[in-house]
């Protein structure tokens, strides 16, 4: 739910595989590595380079926008206008290609499915019936071998009973 999705990275922390692995760079608009400064500094340039050759891997997320990958130092103030500078193109760039406004659609339409689905849920929880469902399938998940998927089911198969009667 932001207009700019930016990593901050600090040197060194190895975060750059962690977050290929965890999907984040591919959702990215700018990676900003941090701490780019005295003896650190060269390591910044460097993570920042193997991140810049990594984000190549991935489909744009917007496009005409090439995710961008940015080093910079409070200590030194070094970077961070530079950094200003990028989400302010990035924000231009959308709103010139009414890709800002779909974002802004598809987010308001995640954040209401997102709701509605906890508003759903939470009903349900008040209903009796639903209560010894869940600690029933709760109870079965501590036994000795635990199948959640085989749960699941059996737990839609009874809400289905209990609404479609």
């Amino acid at each position: 739910m932001v207009d700019v999705f930016l990593l901050l990275q600090i040197v060194g922390a190895g975060d750059d595989l962690q977050g290929m692995k965890r999907g984040i760079l591919e959702c990215v608009d700018l990676v900003v590595v941090n701490k780019a400064d005295g003896e650190l500094r060269q390591k910044a340039e460097l993570e920042a380079a193997n991140l810049k050759k990594a984000l190549h891997l991935f489909p744009q997320k917007h496009a005409g926008w090439s995710t961008e990958v940015k080093t910079c130092s409070s200590i030194e103030k070094r970077g961070i206008a530079s950094i200003w500078h990028t989400i302010q193109a990035h924000q231009k760039h959308l709103k010139s290609s009414d890709q800002f406004e779909l974002q802004r659609r598809l987010q308001t339409e995640a954040w209401f499915a997102d709701l509605q689905n906890k508003s759903l849920f939470d009903f349900l929880q008040t209903l009796p019936t639903v209560q010894a469902l869940l600690t029933k399938t709760k109870a079965e998940l501590s036994g000795a071998n635990p199948n959640p998927i085989s749960l699941l089911r059996e737990m839609k198969t009874a809400l289905k009973e209990l609404f479609l009667r």
